[in-house]
């Protein structure tokens, strides 16, 4: 068996990248109906044990490796189902508006979860250049949330990224989350220096941006970080957690 990473995840098998390149892979459909819940099937930002495989070959997934680290949510559902959005993350990009998406008590609870699930947060308040306080809400989110970095950035006129650079290190994964229409996949590309990702924003009015981000992928950036971009959030259910919240309070 080789080792492989988890790009994407496909309806029906799995975007993987190994030393032999990219390519899909499959998951038996045996281990697949073994697994407890779908928390268990392979996730973006996975390691993965696979057959080897050629050009004439599709590679399998037999194994999935231990997590150091997920980040994850309630299903909206009766179930209340854990649904893993990324996982193998070394710091939580929480990316928030400062438009009308501007809202501390989301950000706690965002803050809370990513320690329930072993990640460290960074906090991006995005679209500065649309906020004419914008250093005094960075200021509140500071106050509130000490001892987290919080950094007010517009990916739009790229102000503020140079702060963030420095924290995007070669050979870490971050994983960008956050509300529809926040900017994650902008500030993505503009870190890439290349469309990455498409983005659907308004070229007239530009913080309605229209959210196309449709399924988590892991991309790597020209200075060797590995990030991953997740469609956008509508609401955040808490899990019951004294971890969380013993950090996060």
């Amino acid at each position: 068996l080789i080792p492989a990473r988890v790009l994407a995840v496909n309806k029906h098998n799995y975007s993987i990248v190994s030393d032999l390149g990219e390519a899909i892979a499959e998951l038996p459909g045996r281990t697949l109906h073994k697994a407890a819940s779908t928390a268990e099937h392979p996730c973006v930002g996975d390691f993965l044990a696979i057959d080897s495989y050629n050009d004439d070959t599709r590679p399998i997934i037999r194994s999935v490796l231990p997590r150091k680290s997920r980040f994850a949510r309630l299903h909206g559902s009766k179930r209340k189902e854990e649904q893993v959005l990324a996982v193998n993350i070394d710091l939580l990009l929480i990316v928030q508006g400062l438009d009308r998406d501007f809202n501390l008590r989301r950000l706690e609870r965002y803050v809370l979860q990513s320690y329930e699930f072993g990640c460290e947060p960074v906090i991006l308040l995005n679209k500065a250049d649309l906020c004419n306080n914008a250093d005094e809400k960075r200021e509140s989110v500071a106050t509130l949330l000490k001892g987290i970095t919080v950094l007010s950035i517009s990916a739009k006129t790229e102000t503020g990224l140079d702060s963030l650079k420095p924290i995007m290190k070669k050979g870490k994964t971050f994983a960008f989350v956050g509300s529809s229409g926040t900017g994650k996949s902008t500030i993505i590309n503009r870190l890439a220096g290349e469309e990455l990702q498409l983005i659907g924003e308004d070229l007239e009015i530009w913080e309605k941006g229209r959210h196309t981000t449709v399924r988590r992928e892991l991309f790597l950036l020209p200075n060797g970080a590995l990030v991953i971009d997740t469609p956008g959030i509508r609401e955040i259910q808490l899990f019951d957690s004294e971890e969380g919240l013993s950090k996060t309070f």
